[in-house]
């Protein structure tokens, strides 16, 4: 509160986390939480004494221009994506009684870090996820973006993709030259066209019981590997086979099933308006992507 009433230009209705869940309730996607507000408010405000809870309010007010400077290194290093600059920020010490106790980081930072990176594995599992959670939970050794490396997921290691939507970039814009993007669950949800060629080819050869869930886990593979994982066949031969039947098949449903993201199109534009260069890497054939993308972006864009 001390930042915003020394910054000013705050507005309780453009909070990142109001952002992405409404982004989600309109795109029909489930929205679920890491904790219940009951835990949050019995950290907060029954996590330690009052008496501790007043002498850390005193050290906010009895440092007020400190701590505003702080906070604004740590806004700048967050507008930067310098997640190492914002851990060192967060790690100063005074050497007094406004200094963090070594239980109350592990309570508000690393015990819930712990506890999310057991609980995600899970849900990742079952689909594709896109999670959100405070900038200082994710860097160092104990941060949330470690503790998932270590997990695997389907075989393989976690992926840890960070996503800048267009609600963070206008307040401090990117200065990087080149921007490379995924297609599928990044730039466009192709996730209903991928699943109905993938059922078509499946059920013309009897494999009538892979759910539609199992063929979304395998996007971003290439389509061997998925016909592998879904049917349990080896062969290369027949493998081969089946990505040929099911390019006959997106030739006629890809495009009309996939739907850009709300902020797709103005983020690409904003880039392109920047001299910006854009590329995409996807499994998907280039010919498909650029004929979706040709309806919408303008003439001579790619």
């Amino acid at each position: 509160m001390a930042y915003v009433k020394h910054i000013g230009k705050f507005n309780p209705q453009e909070q990142l986390d109001t952002f992405f869940q409404s982004q989600a309730i309109q795109n029909g996607k489930k929205v679920d939480g890491l904790e219940t507000a009951e835990f949050q408010f019995n950290l907060l405000f029954n996590g330690s004494s009052l008496q501790r809870q007043a002498q850390l309010l005193m050290c906010t007010l009895n440092h007020i221009e400190t701590e505003v400077e702080n906070l604004k290194k740590l806004t700048n290093a967050y507008m930067n994506q310098d997640l190492n600059t914002m851990l060192k920020i967060s790690e100063e010490r005074k050497g007094d009684q406004c200094d963090a106790l070594p239980g109350e980081e592990d309570a508000m930072i690393y015990n819930r870090n712990k506890a999310w990176a057991e609980k995600l594995p899970a849900i990742m599992k079952a689909a594709p996820t896109f999670v959100a959670v405070g900038a200082l939970h994710l860097p160092g050794e104990k941060g949330l973006l470690n503790l998932l490396k270590k997990t695997r997921i389907h075989g393989r290691s976690c992926e840890i993709r960070k996503v800048f939507s267009t609600f963070a970039e206008k307040f401090s814009p990117m200065n990087y030259k080149t921007y490379l993007f995924d297609f599928d669950y990044t730039l466009a949800d192709s996730s209903r066209g991928i699943v109905k060629c993938f059922r078509i080819v499946l059920t013309r050869h009897q494999y009538l019981t892979v759910t539609d869930e199992a063929i979304k886990r395998t996007i971003g593979k290439t389509l061997e590997e998925s016909f592998s994982i879904l049917t349990g066949i080896t062969d290369p031969a027949q493998l081969e086979a089946f990505r040929q039947e099911y390019r006959l098949e997106a030739d006629v449903h890809m495009n009309v099933n996939t739907r850009l993201f709300p902020d797709t199109l103005s983020t690409l534009k904003e880039l392109k308006k920047r001299g910006a260069r854009v590329g995409i890497i996807s499994t998907k054939y280039r010919f498909r992507i650029l004929s979706y993308l040709e309806e919408y972006l303008p003439k001579g864009f790619s």
